[in-house]
């Protein structure tokens, strides 16, 4: 492998919390993955999710490639199956306190993360990213004394321990793949993609990424969401069949 693209999934492969998956359009971005493999670039993902979502968007996409799973909390490799904890004992103890401190609020804790806390609320699939980002800011201000970071996607707020993200994810499978950050892409769309868009060499983003996010990129895709992602794969390959 010479090069690989990272690609989160809510917001770029998917609608996001409670929208049905485009299968039609995800068979086309698994078509795109192969003619990637055939020019010697990979395609990981890239996720706030948790290993077991994303091991399942990995079948759907033929995807034999390390993930990186709970925005950088764990590294998933589908091929020994194993999944590798990136967060310390005591790190996931303090947001354990959090989460306990948090239990009497209108949140919800999505089930199956092992070293991250996702929350998310009744109704936030119809809440605008203003309105996302504005709760994310204001939980960070009641919680700061937590030392923990908080992030956000097109639904759900994140936390993570402080210097785990998606670009110290990327930084671990891009050793594990004997790559640098200027053989890499990632294409993401929410402010939990910042870190791994300033990161790589190529930072891209579908039409729908928050305005944060399009002034990363020197690449914004004309279509949102996964049309947009199958726009910005084409777009490698016709550089690289160039």
């Amino acid at each position: 492998m010479d090069q690989v693209v990272f690609c989160g999934i809510d917001g770029c492969l998917t609608e996001g919390k409670g929208a049905a998956l485009d299968l039609a359009r995800l068979g086309e971005v698994r078509a795109l993955i192969g003619q990637l493999a055939q020019k010697n670039i990979g395609f990981c993902l890239s996720t706030g999710r948790p290993q077991p979502y994303g091991e399942l968007l990995g079948q759907i996409l033929g995807l034999n490639t390390p993930m990186i799973c709970e925005n950088g909390g764990v590294i998933f490799d589908p091929v020994s199956e194993r999944a590798a904890i990136m967060v310390s004992e005591s790190k996931i103890a303090r947001m354990a306190r959090l989460r306990h401190k948090m239990v009497d609020g209108n949140y919800i804790f999505e089930l199956g993360h092992e070293a991250s806390i996702r929350i998310t609320w009744k109704g936030i699939a119809r809440a605008s990213q203003q309105e996302i980002v504005a709760q994310r800011e204001a939980l960070a201000g009641h919680f700061i004394k937590t030392g923990l970071k908080w992030t956000n996607s097109n639904g759900s707020i994140d936390v993570t321990p402080r210097r785990v993200s998606k670009r110290s994810g990327a930084a671990f499978v891009l050793e594990l793949l004997e790559l640098e950050p200027i053989n890499a892409f990632a294409i993401g769309d929410s402010h939990n993609d910042r870190k791994i868009l300033e990161f790589v060499e190529q930072a891209m983003c579908p039409a729908n990424a928050c305005d944060e996010i399009q002034a990363l990129c020197g690449t914004v895709s004309s279509q949102p969401g996964v049309a947009g992602v199958i726009e910005l794969l084409q777009g490698i390959l016709d550089i690289e069949n160039a």
